[in-house]
């Protein structure tokens, strides 16, 4: 890791490393019912807001990649096959 990265963030992912699968099957789930309760409580202006913001970084993240990303993603897609 380098320097700048946040030592909390470091605790979180190894902590995910060392869950059972159980464990994992549990926080998955309950990450799920916490991300679907949010999406009800928001309002449509704030949908709305979340898809742009989403549909922008898309397009943002299209404009500015390389032949050789294109690759990597491609190859990625394959290994996954």
């Amino acid at each position: 890791m380098n320097d700048s990265t946040n030592p909390e963030t470091i605790r979180k992912r190894n902590k995910k490393k060392q869950e059972t699968n159980e464990q994992r099957s549990k926080r998955l789930a309950r990450e799920r019912k916490l991300k679907w309760q949010k999406r009800a409580r928001e309002t449509e202006q704030q949908h709305e807001e979340r898809l742009q913001s989403i549909r922008e970084g898309r397009k943002r993240k299209k404009m500015t990649e390389t032949n050789s990303d294109r690759e990597n993603q491609k190859n990625r897609e394959n290994q996954r096959r």
